[in-house]
């Protein structure tokens, strides 16, 4: 088993110095590019910073993980606490000021991974059909406006990851995901995020929309599956993995 041993902050510049990472981890136990996070390095924290006017995404691929970014003031503006959530995109608005993004193991969980990195936008994927109606598949997308609330119901089958993409950059629109029990999966809000991927186990999910005359706001359902697309999921973490 590798122990680094690092500084309290260690600064990289990531991504064409799109974005920029102090990565908290002052003894990180790590299996290839994944963090292990358990009884003794119980959660890593980054500080994430844009260069004026620019934008850029904070990925994550996990295992057991949960994850939190938090702006500049305190206030919690996208928070993910279930283990069904294998990945993360989060496309950072611009001069939105510095944000900490915390990742610590779920609730009574011993072990946790996360793998992170930045990158300038988010991820591709595949062509989807462009449908109707209030319930999207795996391949299919929609266009909303949202003045007000709007619910979709996302389908994904199991024994299969999916990745949902939602994107509407420069709008503020609060987001949250639940399944089909109510159990919440992950909000966002406050005007810091204005794209997401979120990739999942397989289930029926319902995903609520919240904003005032925000004219599109593009989401789409994608399989998640390396020989059609590159998301940042592939391969999922296995925090049991042994070195």
């Amino acid at each position: 088993m590798k122990k680094h041993h690092l500084t309290k902050y260690h600064f990289l510049t990531l991504v064409s110095a799109v974005l920029l990472f102090a990565v908290i981890f002052p003894t990180a136990d790590t299996r290839g590019s994944a963090i292990i996070l358990d009884d003794n390095n119980p959660i890593v924290s980054m500080q994430v910073e844009l260069p004026t006017d620019a934008t850029g995404v904070v990925a994550l691929r996990l295992a057991q993980a949960a994850v939190h970014l938090q702006d500049a003031h305190g206030n919690t503006v996208f928070q993910s606490e279930d283990g069904r959530v294998h990945g993360l995109e989060l496309n950072v608005s611009p001069n939105s000021s510095t944000h900490l993004v915390t990742v610590g193991r779920l609730s009574g969980t011993a072990e946790a991974a996360v793998d992170i990195h930045a990158q300038p936008d988010m991820t591709g994927i595949s062509e989807s059909e462009l449908v109707e109606g209030d319930t999207l598949a795996l391949n299919q997308r929609r266009i909303l406006s949202v003045d007000g609330t709007n619910q979709v119901t996302i389908q994904i089958p199991e024994g299969t990851l999916g990745a949902i993409s939602a994107r509407y950059e420069g709008a503020d629109v609060g987001i949250s995901l639940h399944d089909e029990d109510g159990d919440a999966i992950m909000e966002a809000g406050g005007g810091d995020i204005d794209g997401l991927h979120i990739v999942l186990s397989g289930g029926e999910y319902r995903m609520t929309l919240a904003g005032e005359n925000i004219p599109a706001v593009d989401v789409s359902v994608s399989v998640v599956d390396d020989t059609r697309d590159q998301l940042l999921a592939l391969p999922v973490v296995n925090a049991n993995e042994q070195p």
